[in-house]
């Protein structure tokens, strides 16, 4: 199974939290950025039951999950790192998506409306779990201040 995910974070205050008179910027100058799921071809398996109950009634599960595997996330950004520059602020980064998880559950039921046609409602929800580490930019390592925009963007689980 070939899972993609997309998520995009649009920065709306690029003020310093810390400077309640606004009139430092913070760290980061980004304007946006977006996290793309690159490769997660995995195993996954699924788990379902119908149920017929009576005549008229009937009702249906699922459940789905993968195998647990490293996976790639692409980082773009639009924007700077504030008074830095050089090969560790630019865009693309590539991150390894470490032990990526994901699972589904999909629940409903139904009333039949003769032979051939039933109402039927559900639920679905699903979960996408991974922690994002080792950075790269495919760039030299850069020295300095710069150099820690890895450890002010890791985050344990997304």
């Amino acid at each position: 199974m070939w899972l993609n995910q997309i998520a995009s974070f649009p920065f709306d205050n690029l003020r310093n939290p810390n400077d309640p008179g606004g009139t430092t910027l913070g760290q980061f100058l980004f304007e946006g950025m977006t996290l793309t799921l690159a490769d997660a071809n995995v195993w996954v398996g699924f788990l379902g039951l119908d149920l017929d109950i009576g005549d008229r009634l009937l009702a249906y599960g699922q459940i789905g999950a993968n195998i647990p595997r490293d996976a790639r996330v692409i980082m773009n950004f639009n924007g700077e790192l504030n008074g830095f520059g050089g090969a560790n602020t630019v865009s693309p980064w590539e991150w390894t998506a470490q032990n990526f998880h994901w699972w589904m559950l999909d629940v409903g039921g139904g009333i039949r409306l003769g032979d051939a046609y039933a109402i039927v409602a559900g639920f679905r929800t699903e979960h996408i779990d991974y922690r994002m580490i080792d950075p790269r930019n495919n760039t030299h390592e850069e020295r300095g201040p710069a150099s820690e925009l890895t450890q002010a963007i890791i985050c344990d689980r997304l």
